[in-house]
């Protein structure tokens, strides 16, 4: 059972409505199952809780390929999923409700309508000998800026900016692929000090002259050095 929650701006809202009035929490819950029954029995506790009474509008039940779930929330054709001028940072952690309602009078003041926060529930992640993923934790929350004109950089880089200290008090760690390079500090909290050092070994074995571009490089803004 894989969980998402999306703080975004109703693609629905009438253009006349102030966008920090526009805001909605959008929930999805999917089952991955053997059969239509045993995920609408799994998606029972949802279609039954108060959480489902109180919503603006739903879909239940619904069977779904692989191929049209992508195209319905994950493509490019989806506002959360949309290309444009990007910067993303986030946590991960085991109070994802926390983190969301820390960051939700944030989300109203976002800057650009394609801004949104995400939750990600039930990763299920655990830690491996043979990899250097250093954080187990309940739940990945992506705070992601998207805009169209170079000229509103200013003003998005700013609104990421003020999310960190609204969420990284919920943090166990953080996802490299998706922090704020401008901190690079934020890359070496994505591992362990173990870990950390273990992937600077690797790279001294494998790219002693610093070939391939790495944050790896930038040491002497980190906390781990040895």
């Amino acid at each position: 059972l894989e969980l998402l929650n999306v703080l975004v701006h109703s693609p629905n809202a009438p253009a006349e409505v102030p966008a920090e009035q526009s805001k909605i929490c959008f929930l999805t819950a999917f089952a991955f199952e053997n059969s239509v029954a045993e995920a609408v029995s799994a998606l029972e506790p949802f279609s039954k809780s108060e959480l489902s009474k109180r919503s603006a509008l739903k879909f239940e039940n619904q069977p779904l390929t692989l191929s049209q779930m992508y195209e319905n929330y994950f493509s490019l054709r989806d506002p959360a999923g949309r290309q444009g001028r990007y910067k993303v940072d986030n946590i991960l952690t085991n109070d994802g409700n926390g983190a969301l309602l820390a960051l939700s009078d944030h989300i109203r003041n976002a800057p650009s309508r394609d801004c949104h926060i995400l939750a990600a529930y039930n990763m299920n992640t655990s830690k491996r000998s043979d990899s250097c993923f250093s954080w187990v934790a309940d739940c990945y929350v992506g705070c992601y800026a998207i805009w169209e004109r170079e000229t509103d950089d200013d003003v998005n880089y700013d609104w990421l900016e003020r999310s960190l200290p609204l969420m990284d008090p919920f943090a166990v760690g953080h996802y490299p692929n998706e922090v704020e390079p401008r901190h690079t500090n934020r890359y070496q909290k994505c591992y362990s000090r173990e870990n950390w050092q273990r992937l600077k070994k690797l790279r001294l074995k494998y790219d002693p002259n610093s070939v391939f571009h790495t944050y790896l490089t930038q040491e002497e803004a980190f906390g781990y050095n040895s």
